[in-house]
C-alpha cells in the first residue's frame, strides 16, 4: 500500500471543506480515506462520527466514536460524540448513563460544551444541562444563542424569572429574535405596569409582512393583550399570526379527515371480536389526545410515581408499525390509502414487542409513560398489540380545547390548528374517533377529564393510578411539578392558581368564536 500524499490533519481538512460545501456524500467517502490512511488517527474517527451523524446514520456513528475510544479511551469529548450517536439511534436510556460519566466536566470549547448541553437535555438531565449552558456563557458571555438556550431549559425546570433574564440579555445581544420575544411573553401573566406591548408593536413596524418571525411578534403581543384584558384586540393579532402561519403550510385538511375515517372502517368492531395475542408486556403507560388538552398533566402525574417515567412523546409505536407494515407488503407504500388493509394482517404480537424493546431503550422504570398526542388514532390497535399496557385519553371542553390549540404556535405539528373553520373540522373528526375506540374497547380506555384534574385533582389521580394497577403515592397530586424538582412552594401555589384559570379559558371569546362554537353545537357535541 502506498504512503499518502497528504497527512492525516489534511485529509481531515479536505473533509470538513466538502461539509462547508454540503457535499456530505463525499465528504463520508473523504472519510472512509482517511480511516484507511490513518487508523490510529482518533479525531479522523470522530470527524467520520459527525459526518455520518449529519447523514442520519447512527450506526455508523456509534461504530467511528467507538474506533476513536480505542485509541484514546475516556476521553470527554470522544465520549460525547458517542453519547450523541447513542441519542440519534434511540437508546436514550444508555445515552443518559454514558453522559452521567462526564455531565459536569468543563469543556474547553464552547462546540464541546454547547453539545453536552443540548444532549443532556435530551436525555432528560436538565441539571446538568443548564450547568453546561452556563459554562457555554463563561466562555461566550456576549453569545445569545447561549442565553436563549440557557433560559429554554430553566423555563423547562420551572425557574421562569431566571429565564426571563437571560432572555432580556438574549434580546439586547440580537433585538431580532423573535422567538425570545415569545417564549418571554409565556413566562409570566403580564401586567399594567410590566409588560412588553410597546417593544412587541415596534418590532412589528419593522418585521416584513412575510417574515416568518413576524407571526412570533403576533402570538406574543396577542398572549400579552389577553394577559392585560384587552380580548378584542388579541384575537385580533392571534388571526393574523393564525393566517400568516397556515399560508406557510402545504397542508389538505381532507387528507386527515380521511385518513381517520379510514382507520375507522378498516379496523371497526368486526376485526375486534377475534381473539388475538397480543405482546404481554404491561409496560407501557399510553397517554394521548389533542394537544393542549391535559395530556402533559396526565404524564407527569404518572412520572412523579416511583415506579414510572415518562419518555415523552414518542414516535416507536408508529415506526413499528410501518416497519412491519412494509415488511409485508414487500415494496415501498405509493398511496397512504393502500397502508391500512396491510396493517390489518400484521402480527400483532410482534409490532407489541418491538415496541417494548424500543421503549425499554429509553427508560429503567417498571412503567414507562408514552405521551405522544397522535396515538389517539391507533389506540385499538395499540390495545390490540399490547392487551396489557394501559390507555388514557385526557379530553378538554369543546371550546376551551380548541382556543387552547389555535392560541399555541406549534413549532412543525399539528397544521389544522391555524384556521378556526380547519380546527372545527379536526375537532369533530377526532370526536368521531375516540367515540369509535370507546365503543371498541369499553373499559380498557379511561377517558379523564381535564377538568376534574384541576378541580377534584385526589379523585382523579386514583382513578388514573388505579386504571394503570398503580398505588396510590402523595406525589402523583403534585402534577403541576415534577417530584425529583426543586420547587419552592410558592411557585407551586402560582402554578395552581394558574392551571384553575385555565378551566372556562373560552368563556371571554365566545363572540369571536361564535362561529365554531355553532359548528360543535350542530354535530352534537356540546351546547354551545
Amino acid at each position: 500500500m502506498s504512503e499518502p500524499t497528504l497527512s492525516a490533519i489534511e485529509m481531515e481538512h479536505r473533509v470538513w471543506q466538502l461539509v462547508k460545501a454540503g457535499d456530505m456524500q463525499a465528504a463520508a467517502s473523504a472519510c472512509d480515506e482517511l480511516n484507511s490512511a490513518y487508523p490510529d488517527h482518533d479525531s479522523g474517527w470522530i470527524t467520520s462520527s459527525r459526518v455520518a451523524i449529519s447523514l442520519n446514520q447512527p450506526g455508523i456513528a456509534l461504530q467511528a466514536a467507538e474506533k476513536a475510544l480505542e485509541i484514546t479511551p475516556d476521553k470527554p469529548e470522544w465520549l460525547l460524540q458517542k453519547m450523541a450517536s447513542l441519542a440519534l439511534a434511540g437508546f436514550t436510556k444508555a445515552a443518559r448513563q454514558l453522559g452521567d460519566q462526564f455531565a459536569y466536566h468543563e469543556f474547553e470549547t464552547t462546540f464541546h460544551t454547547a453539545t453536552c448541553a443540548v444532549l443532556m437535555r435530551q436525555v432528560g438531565n436538565q441539571e446538568a444541562s443548564v450547568f453546561q449552558y452556563r459554562r457555554a456563557i463563561e466562555l461566550e458571555p456576549d453569545n445569545p444563542n447561549h442565553h436563549f438556550n440557557l433560559a429554554t431549559s430553566l423555563r423547562g425546570m420551572g425557574k421562569a424569572a431566571d429565564a426571563a433574564a437571560h432572555l432580556d440579555r438574549a434580546l439586547e445581544l440580537n433585538p431580532a429574535d423573535c422567538e425570545a420575544q415569545l417564549i418571554r411573553s409565556g413566562l409570566r401573566t403580564q401586567t399594567a405596569d410590566k409588560n412588553n406591548v410597546t417593544s412587541l408593536k415596534k418590532a412589528l413596524a419593522t418585521v416584513p409582512e412575510d417574515a416568518p418571525g413576524r407571526v412570533q411578534l403576533l402570538y406574543a403581543l396577542s398572549k400579552e393583550l389577553d394577559d392585560l384584558g384587552d380580548i378584542a384586540a388579541s384575537f385580533e393579532a392571534l388571526t393574523e399570526g393564525a393566517a400568516v402561519r397556515r399560508a406557510a403550510l402545504d397542508y389538505n385538511i381532507e387528507d386527515d379527515l380521511q385518513q381517520m375515517q379510514d382507520i375507522r372502517d378498516n379496523f371497526d368492531t368486526t376485526f375486534f371480536i377475534e381473539v388475538a395475542e397480543g405482546h404481554t408486556s404491561a409496560k407501557p403507560i399510553f397517554v394521548m389526545g389533542l394537544p393542549r388538552s391535559g395530556a402533559t398533566l396526565v404524564e407527569q402525574l404518572l412520572a412523579n410515581h416511583s415506579v414510572v417515567s415518562s419518555i415523552g412523546e414518542a414516535q416507536a409505536f408508529g415506526n413499528a408499525m410501518i416497519r412491519l407494515c412494509r415488511e409485508k407488503h414487500g415494496k415501498p407504500f405509493t398511496d397512504r390509502r393502500d397502508f391500512l388493509p396491510v396493517a390489518r394482517t400484521i402480527d400483532f404480537a410482534q409490532l407489541g414487542a418491538d415496541y417494548d424493546k424500543a421503549i425499554s431503550e429509553q427508560g429503567e422504570s417498571a412503567h414507562l409513560v408514552d405521551k405522544l398526542p397522535a396515538n389517539f388514532l391507533y389506540a385499538g390497535l395499540i390495545h390490540r398489540a399490547l392487551p396489557k399496557a394501559s390507555l388514557i385519553v385526557v379530553e378538554r371542553d369543546p371550546l376551551d380545547a380548541c382556543l387552547a390549540m389555535f392560541k399555541t404556535l406549534f413549532p412543525r405539528m399539528y397544521p389544522y390548528t391555524y384556521d378556526l373553520e380547519e380546527l372545527g373540522k379536526y375537532y369533530l373528526s377526532y370526536r368521531s374517533m375516540m367515540d369509535h375506540w370507546r365503543n371498541v374497547l369499553g373499559e380498557k380506555l379511561l377517558v379523564v377529564k381535564y377538568e376534574d384534574l384541576i378541580e377534584n385533582p385526589k379523585d382523579t389521580v386514583e382513578a388514573v393510578l388505579e386504571h394503570c394497577n398503580l398505588s396510590f403515592e402523595e406525589d402523583c397530586l403534585q402534577f403541576h411539578a415534577a417530584a425529583n424538582r426543586t420547587t419552592k412552594p410558592s411557585a407551586l401555589k402560582v402554578k395552581r392558581e394558574l392551571l384553575a384559570k385555565s378551566v372556562g379559558i373560552a368563556e371571554n371569546y365566545r363572540e369571536q368564536l361564535r362561529p365554531l362554537a355553532d359548528r360543535i353545537a350542530e354535530a352534537g357535541v356540546v351546547e354551545a
